[in-house]
């Protein structure tokens, strides 16, 4: 007798992971948008504290972004090899030791040390990504998907809040210690009911790739921020900078040489690829980067003190910088139906367009509502600055698609490296000595950060009009995409 459901042809139940293995993997996304975004509105009190110029406190945004290329760009390779949960908790353990470090931090230094920790373990939320696919299918895992794509300007948000109010009522250490206790609650939760995934063999992790990148970043960087203050002639900068071209010339010669690169820079070579990279890293990435680190010096620096900002709370910065994370949340949802309807080269040129905001607020930014509605316009650059990702993997072959993808992270995170350093000189070539050696950015310094980010927005518009659309891949049948469907 045959049965039923097989003459029915009844579809196979959707698997469902479970509420609690998706908190976990949720929570690993909030601990550290918490630990790391949460200190944008809190750069200026921060400098004042340490008694640090903006050139070093800004290493607290570099930091994490080096931890995240570095040793978490190692992250997605072992979890193929390993198993996605055993490098999860992994990745959890990390931002828990990290947390621990910057909540006893009482230098930039040690702080930067918890933060590179805290960025190590940054690549969760792809392993997170990794394990909902395997667990979850259906609507379950589109569920879960759309939670976790939700929860980074979500708990953006909330991290500009969280840490402004615990900073106001307790002390910003306090911060790391609830990350601290997040961190193990998660790591419980991910012992307990995360599950594993499949293992490949002969996967290749770069480890020489990584560990180069991380050398070549701190050489570099490094005497680059602090340009200004040691001297671009002197001995410690000279002694830092010249190894590190070096070493950034054998990296690059690496990575073109290995079979598995960290970065594929054959690949970034491809048309409609180095378009996409560029716009997104440089204009996206590094554009707006300007916004988040100069905020809180214009809005709280007092004008009788700078020349310039407004003498207000840190709650006034988080509510600016909470404006572009809405708008980013708000636009990013209607890209694709954009890109059908204009084409997805003249939605990554509007994106490079909102970008060009830092331009009037470089000009303008003594009226409050001016750098509210810049700030809000930069947010829409991410919102529309997703199909950088769907003109990258439309520019290569399906099976090629992955590689995409983690050289668009990977492009991220180095460039949120750079862009700390990069204007963490800016704002220390022109300071303001208010006393007891804290050197406060003056006000040409701001306008020259913004004049950085708006080019960037127009290296974006020029670059968006090199894209030829007929020479797009359709991902999923291989095919070339018509000039008339792209544009």
């Amino acid at each position: 007798m045959v049965n039923g459901s097989a003459i029915t042809g009844s579809a196979p139940a959707e698997k469902d992971g479970g509420w609690p293995q998706l908190i976990a993997l949720l929570a690993s996304n909030v601990i550290y948008l918490v630990a790391w975004t949460g200190l944008f509105p809190l750069y200026a009190t921060l400098a004042e504290h340490f008694q640090v110029s903006g050139g070093t406190i800004l290493w607290t945004y570099t930091a994490p972004a080096l931890g995240a290329v570095s040793i978490g760009g190692m992250l997605p390779g072992f979890g193929r090899l390993w198993g996605n949960r055993r490098v999860f908790l992994f990745a959890v353990a990390a931002m828990l030791v990290g947390c621990m470090i910057a909540a006893l931090a009482q230098s930039v230094l040690v702080l930067c040390i918890g933060l590179f920790a805290l960025g190590a373990g940054a690549l969760a939320m792809g392993l997170g990504l990794g394990i909902i696919a395997h667990h979850y299918s259906g609507r379950k895992m589109q569920r879960a998907i759309s939670m976790v794509v939700f929860i980074i300007p979500a708990g953006t948000i909330v991290a500009y809040w969280y840490s402004t109010i615990i900073t106001r009522y307790f002390h910003w250490h306090f911060i790391y210690w609830t990350m601290v206790g997040l961190a193990a609650v998660t790591l419980l939760l991910g012992i307990l009911f995360v599950k594993e995934t499949p293992r490949a063999t002969g996967v290749r992790v770069d480890v020489v790739g990584a560990l180069g990148v991380l050398v070549w970043g701190i050489l570099l960087l490094l005497p680059v921020s602090q340009a200004n203050s040691w001297g671009w002639s002197s001995g410690r900068t000279l002694s830092l900078l010249l190894p590190g071209i070096a070493v950034f010339f054998l990296w690059v010669v690496w990575e073109l040489r290995t079979k598995d690169p960290l970065l594929n820079l054959r690949v970034v070579a491809l048309p409609g690829v180095w378009q996409a990279t560029i716009i997104y890293g440089i204009a996206l990435v590094f554009g707006t980067s300007g916004f988040s680190v100069i905020m809180s010096y214009l809005i709280e620096t007092p004008p009788e003190l700078g020349g310039y900002g407004f003498g207000r709370s840190f709650y006034v910065t988080a509510a600016v910088l909470s404006s572009a994370s809405l708008t980013g949340a708000i636009t990013a949802p209607f890209y694709p139906a954009l890109s059908r309807h204009i084409g997805s080269k003249w939605v990554l040129a509007l994106a490079g367009l909102c970008v060009l905001a830092a331009f009037p607020l470089a000009a303008w930014h003594s009226q409050l509502w001016m750098i509210v509605l810049c700030s809000a316009v930069s947010g829409m650059a991410f919102g529309w600055g997703g199909v950088a990702l769907q003109i990258a993997t439309e520019s290569v072959s399906p099976e090629m698609g992955v590689i995409v993808d983690g050289i668009i992270l990977t492009c991220q995170n180095l460039m949120v490296a750079i862009a700390g350093a990069i204007y963490g000189y800016v704002l220390t070539m022109n300071v303001i000595d208010v006393g007891e050696g804290y050197l406060l950015p003056a006000g040409s310094t701001i306008t020259g950060a913004m004049i950085i980010a708006g080019v960037t927005g127009v290296i974006a518009l020029l670059v968006a009009l090199t894209i030829k659309p007929h020479r797009l891949i359709v991902a999923d049948r291989g095919l070339t995409e018509s000039p008339a469907k792209a544009e």
